[in-house]
């Protein structure tokens, strides 16, 4: 499938696809939904992201299960929606992730994975909020 939509993007299929296939944020004024479409004609499938959606598992995997405790850490979790993990599998992933750090704070949200194209002000405020507080 990764395969398919890659030679798709080479080839242009891209720019016959409706917007909202790739522009998720609503919030966008004109000239920047211009510009993202601009970018995303040229890299919404490049070789770097094809390679990056075929490792991304294989990647996590590298990743250390704790980070360091004296940093304070947010860690806003989307639904799921837009990822190849159900709600509850995903969600599960920031419990174990946080379970044992006293520094990770876990804000679940109810929407799809890339949480800025949805709720842009609540992640703003969350995240004002986080930083005021430590």
């Amino acid at each position: 499938m990764l395969t398919v939509a890659y030679w798709s993007s080479k080839i242009g299929l891209l720019r016959y696809f409706p917007e909202s296939f790739y522009i998720k944020n609503q919030t966008l004024i004109e000239s920047e939904r211009k510009q993202y479409k601009l970018l995303a004609y040229k890299q919404l499938m490049s070789q770097a992201m094809l390679h990056e959606s075929q490792t991304v598992k294989e990647n996590a995997k590298k990743v250390p299960a704790n980070i360091n405790p004296k940093i304070s850490a947010l860690l806003m979790v989307s639904n799921g929606d837009g990822t190849s993990f159900s709600q509850f599998e995903w969600q599960r992933y920031a419990e174990r992730f946080a379970s044992d750090q006293s520094n990770v704070q876990v804000v679940y949200m109810d929407a799809p994975h890339n949480l800025y194209h949805y709720q842009s002000d609540a992640i703003v405020s969350r995240i004002k909020e986080f930083l005021e507080n430590n």
